[in-house]
């Protein structure tokens, strides 16, 4: 998918005192107050912390015998997230919630319960960026003292530290291969956001990200079929996308290989996930090399994704 480009500005200090090093601190009956340093820049910590094909990467405590066992999310104002691990066939553990604000690469609230427990917590995360580290600053706010006196005694702290090492381990492999990852749940069922992405005359009304139009598409949606995309920015520039469908599978899983502008090959995977209606399409892209075009690529999928929520819109009709 296209990316819109972003500036980003850098330092050279590195706060190397909260390193790998989690401080929890109660600072009242209700409030936590939790600060962690990574090596990563803040739009890969706030993208590993949002994006469900992150999320399911690290938030489960490994050494505990935990897995993932679902994670889904849409990640803007009032959308909803539901994480669920466990262990085994039948022990399991769902936590849900709702965004509030989305400032990204810097800040987010939102809600989160433990389902089967009354009350939820209030969480506000502030992303720092220092050069090429991040610290993750958060404040969680609970209904009562006993609801975090109960967070506190279930053996939260260990099991965010285990966490904390695990989103550790993945900025490490985001830093050696860059790449992005975001969701996005339309209320449609899977068919017909596959169906958006299968003709020329779709794919031109929404893939491009405005105010970029697209004078030129070709979509011939097989494996080893073309997928070429001219973008053109109001004041007349064109930027062509010459790409190959590598795998499609349909109304599951598309992947296509691309070269954009300035020889940059991308490496596109798109899953489509039913469930109740409503579809989760999740896009995971994997970049040559990291630019300008890589560190934009967020707003230039959250603004194809409303356009592809549109066209899918009208094909239900």
């Amino acid at each position: 998918m296209p990316a819109k480009n972003e500036s980003t500005a850098t330092t050279t200090q590195a706060p190397l005192s909260g390193l790998r090093t989690s401080s929890l601190r109660r600072i009242s009956d209700t409030e936590l107050a939790i600060d962690r340093t990574f090596h990563a820049k803040a739009h890969h910590v706030f993208d590993a912390w949002t994006q469900p094909e992150f999320v399911k990467l690290w938030w489960a405590p490994a050494q505990r015998g935990v897995r993932m066992v679902e994670c889904v999310g849409d990640v803007r104002p009032q959308g909803t997230y539901r994480y669920v691990i466990g262990r085994g066939e039948t022990e399991r553990y769902a936590f849900s919630g709702t965004y509030l604000e989305i400032e990204r690469p810097t800040r987010l609230v939102y809600t989160q319960r433990f389902e089967g427990v009354p009350g939820e917590a209030t969480l506000t995360i502030a992303f720092i960026e220092q050069g090429e580290f991040t610290t993750v600053s958060a404040r969680e706010v609970y209904p009562n003292k006993a609801a975090l006196d109960g967070a506190l005694a279930s053996g939260m702290e260990e099991g965010m530290n285990q966490t904390y090492e695990q989103l550790d381990e993945l900025m490490v492999a985001v830093r050696a291969t860059p790449q992005f990852r975001i969701s996005r749940v339309f209320d449609a069922p899977k068919h017909l956001v596959f169906k958006a992405w299968s003709k020329a005359e779709y794919v031109a009304r929404w893939f491009t990200p405005a105010p970029l139009t697209t004078p030129a598409c070709e979509v011939d949606l097989r494996p080893g079929g073309a997928f070429n995309v001219t973008m053109r920015t109001p004041d007349g520039m064109e930027f062509p996308m010459v790409a190959t469908f590598t795998e499609v599978i349909p109304n599951e899983r598309i992947v296509y290989v691309a070269r954009i502008h300035g020889g940059l090959e991308v490496t596109t995977t798109v899953t489509l996930v039913e469930r109740d209606g409503k579809t989760t399409l999740s896009g995971h892209q994997v970049y040559s090399r990291d630019d300008e075009s890589t560190r934009g690529a967020h707003a230039g999928w959250t603004q194809t994704l409303h356009q592809l929520g549109e066209m899918v819109a009208e094909l239900a009709t």
